[in-house]
């Protein structure tokens, strides 16, 4: 029998059997002894459906959560490997957006093509008997995935929203994550671009306006070199930071 979720809410709640029980009586007018308490969560008694639909509402959760359905905590690592890992290799509809964001992830990281790696054989193909059983998996593509994934695997607080969730729940949560920290990576790598950009622009322009003043080159090799920076930096802005921004704004009127 699985156990309700009971001890886990008390304790994120910070309180004892005794607490729980006095609060529940007290603030949500629902008489639950500390004893009762104590047997539901060692699985001595199991709340009955009233009782259940009455616990969910006032602990400000689902039944199906509380019940103790869904993801267990225990499961989540390996549910978060496996989900990856099906997601590049075995999709059915290569349109999947899922999958799309996995690669565009890994392609970003530089790491395209690194899970095909891991099956090739001797001569650089991919093995034919990992292909036909749907590329099992193994200890050190596992790590692989926890590696470069890691913002999925070390955060408490989204570790928790995964417990009790059903497989789809589940599955749109870590899209969820993976397109948020897409965004994130990509947007801090185009500021890093753009900062590099002004300061090479600022270097070639206040190096050339020196060697103007000694004589060495021209007003109009200043302006050339004005202008390319002003090129550079339209550049960027076109193909950073307007597209972006375009993509915003049609999210925005969906």
């Amino acid at each position: 029998m699985v156990l309700p979720r009971i001890k886990e809410i008390r304790e994120k709640m910070n309180k004892t059997q005794a607490q729980l029980s006095d609060y529940l009586s007290n603030e949500k007018g629902l008489n639950i002894s500390r004893g009762t308490i104590a047997k539901y969560e060692s699985g001595v008694n199991y709340p009955s459906p009233q009782t259940m639909s009455k616990l969910a509402h006032a602990l400000n959760v689902s039944e199906y959560y509380l019940s103790g359905k869904g993801t267990q905590r225990s499961d989540v690592d390996h549910k978060l490997v496996s989900l990856l890992h099906n997601k590049y290799f075995n999709v059915s509809d290569f349109t999947d957006e899922f999958h799309q964001y996995l690669k565009n992830y890994l392609l970003f990281l530089g790491d395209y093509n690194t899970p095909l790696n891991f099956y090739r054989n001797k001569d650089g193909d991919i093995d034919k008997t990992a292909k036909k059983t749907h590329f099992p998996q193994f200890d050190e593509i596992n790590e692989f995935w926890k590696k470069d994934f890691s913002f999925l695997f070390k955060n408490p607080n989204f570790i928790n929203s995964l417990v009790g969730t059903t497989n789809k729940e589940f599955e749109n949560l870590v899209l969820n994550k993976l397109k948020d920290q897409y965004s994130t990576d990509v947007d801090n790598r185009n500021f890093n671009i753009l900062i590099d950009e002004v300061d090479n622009m600022a270097h070639n322009i206040e190096l050339t306006a020196s060697k103007v003043i000694n004589n060495q080159a021209t007003k109009k090799e200043l302006l050339s070199a004005i202008d390319q920076g002003i090129q550079n930096l339209q550049f960027a802005k076109e193909n950073f930071f307007l597209s972006e921004d375009s993509k915003d704004k049609k999210n925005d009127k969906q």
